[in-house]
């Protein structure tokens, strides 16, 4: 138990110095990281940018995982075309079906042991995706 209060101060105090981190995933992840809620922080993360995507681009609010995914970036009809290459939009769609498909899900529907060594990825690959959503004019 001692490892995962460290842990999440170290990884709090990370989160408040980084100039980069999106405000409002921020705002919702940080008191849940701070208490070691870390399926809690990684499923509110994914409902962040669920949220982000739906009012960016007025989707239905029932849209989510994969179908989000595909809707925002298909290779071929997706709202964000990351690159100009058909095979790097593919595999940027795989690596986000990738992250809703197995981190989203498994602490969607799974109690998960000990996810603390999760919570950074997700959080940086949501930020991430966040900050691309926040930017998509330049990918059109």
């Amino acid at each position: 138990m001692i490892f995962h209060i460290v842990f999440s101060q170290l990884y709090y105090e990370d989160l408040k110095a980084s100039p980069h981190l999106d405000i409002e995933l921020r705002m919702e992840c940080e008191n849940l990281i701070l208490n070691c809620e870390y399926d809690s922080a990684i499923r509110k993360a994914f409902i962040v940018l669920k949220e982000r995507a739906v009012k960016k681009f007025d989707l239905p609010n029932n849209i989510d995982g994969d179908v989000l995914v595909k809707k925002l970036f298909a290779p071929e009809s997706g709202l964000i075309l990351i690159d100009d290459d058909l095979k790097k939009r593919r595999e940027f769609m795989n690596y986000c079906t990738g992250l809703f498909g197995y981190f989203r899900n498994s602490f969607a529907h799974n109690l998960v042991d000990d996810p603390e060594f999760v919570v950074e990825t997700v959080i940086s690959s949501i930020n991430m995706l966040l900050k691309i959503l926040e930017n998509q004019s330049k990918y059109r």
